[in-house]
């Protein structure tokens, strides 16, 4: 069974092996306690307009098997939430979106 699940907004930036900057992408990790995973394929423009709810509902939609394992852990509790930064997000709250 899992516990809480945390989301977190994500800019990645890519180190050269020179050590340079590489390239920037946006996205966000999420992870509980048996799992982690990450998306960086959102644009910019999506991850500076997107709510917390949004960036749940993304995760929800677009999610690797990873991330569908925790929202279906989600799903299966009665009244359970999910952290988003330092927003709290409920199962309901995604489900109705």
């Amino acid at each position: 069974m899992s516990n809480r699940i945390c989301m977190t907004k994500t800019v990645f930036q890519d180190i050269n092996t020179n050590g340079s900057q590489g390239d920037i992408s946006w996205g966000y990790r999420i992870h509980d306690d048996y799992g982690s995973t990450y998306n960086n394929m959102i644009t910019q423009e999506q991850f500076n307009r997107m709510s917390a709810i949004e960036f749940a509902q993304y995760a929800f939609d677009n999610g690797d098997e990873v991330s569908g394992a925790m929202f279906e852990f989600l799903l299966e509790m009665e009244d359970s939430y999910m952290y988003v930064g330092d927003e709290t997000i409920s199962i309901k709250e995604i489900e109705d979106v």
